[in-house]
């Protein structure tokens, strides 16, 4: 069995040799590739930029990442980059909580206007100790209604082109 990454390999030497690798995707810049498991890019919050290692999943659509406002003992939170709102002279705290459980425990330059996302202050699960990520980059369908993940308000605010690699 082929591993993620001898697949996608394979499928841009058949896309380069055809020519159709630039003429679909000229702009393709890698993630991060972390055993051919983890997929990872980097995103800045808010204004003055803040930025986080995330971690791209394509089953969910949420964007969440560690707060300031962590404490002790919450390891996992303590140990990557946090978000503090109180440094962001765009932030709009809109009040909501939310907790989201997980089945096992590279857009670069552009500028995502009105984009919730959730300042996490509790991250239980010990997965989240060990992660070579700060938060992750939900890039999947919503689930709720009055959602509005981040890669539809890209589509949205005309940010990405209809051609998607």
């Amino acid at each position: 069995m082929h591993s993620v990454q001898q697949t996608f390999k394979k499928l841009d030497s058949d896309l380069l040799k055809f020519g159709l690798f630039e003429a679909v995707c000229p702009a393709t810049k890698p993630s991060y590739n972390y055993l051919d498991l983890d997929y990872y890019g980097v995103i800045t919050i808010g204004t003055p930029p803040q930025e986080f290692k995330v971690l791209l999943d394509t089953g969910s659509p949420y964007l969440w990442i560690p707060s300031k406002k962590c404490s002790y003992p919450n390891i996992a939170c303590l140990l990557h980059n946090k978000y503090d709102s109180r440094n962001s002279s765009i932030y709009q705290q809109n009040g909501t909580q939310f907790a989201i459980q997980y089945g096992t425990g590279n857009v670069a330059g552009l500028n995502v206007q009105n984009q919730t996302f959730g300042e996490a202050v509790n991250e239980l699960s010990p997965l989240f100790i060990t992660a070579n990520f700060d938060d992750v980059l939900g890039l999947g369908f919503p689930l709720h209604e009055g959602e509005t993940p981040v890669f539809y308000n890209m589509i949205k605010q005309g940010l990405v082109s209809p051609a998607v690699c």
